[in-house]
């Protein structure tokens, strides 16, 4: 599954991008420390999961949930509890507070590949 990691902090985006590299499934397609212009990078590559922080200048998590209205998986990672019950209203696939140990992060990842299995499925079976 080809995914980005989008986090004002560039630690959090180097330990996600590397978590995401131990794992067999997973291909990150770029890191950003915002969500601004990332829908070209989105498309190129075919990009299926978002790791998205919800805390960051230029433009929230949420405001780019609001924009951005493609069907594309979301793993929220926040400092704050707080931002929990509002996430899911999204319809996102997981919520990582940080600090994110491995074990954690790598639930979330096989919920979204379980997701994206059934989804493609679906799919398939669909056009059959």
């Amino acid at each position: 599954m080809n995914c980005i990691v989008v986090d004002d902090s560039e630690v959090i985006r180097t330990q996600i991008a590397g978590f995401i590299k131990k794992s067999e499934f997973l291909t990150c397609c770029g890191t950003f420390a915002n969500p601004v212009g990332i829908e070209k990078c989105i498309e190129e590559n075919n990009v299926s999961l978002i790791f998205l922080d919800i805390e960051m200048p230029q433009m929230s998590g949420f405001d780019f949930l609001d924009k951005y209205k493609k069907d594309i998986q979301i793993v929220v990672i926040s400092a704050s509890r707080k931002y929990a019950l509002e996430a899911y209203d999204y319809d996102i696939t997981d919520y990582l507070l940080k600090p994110i140990a491995y074990e954690r992060f790598l639930t979330a990842a096989n919920k979204a590949l379980e997701k994206h299995i059934l989804h493609k499925h679906l799919n398939d079976e669909h056009i059959s």
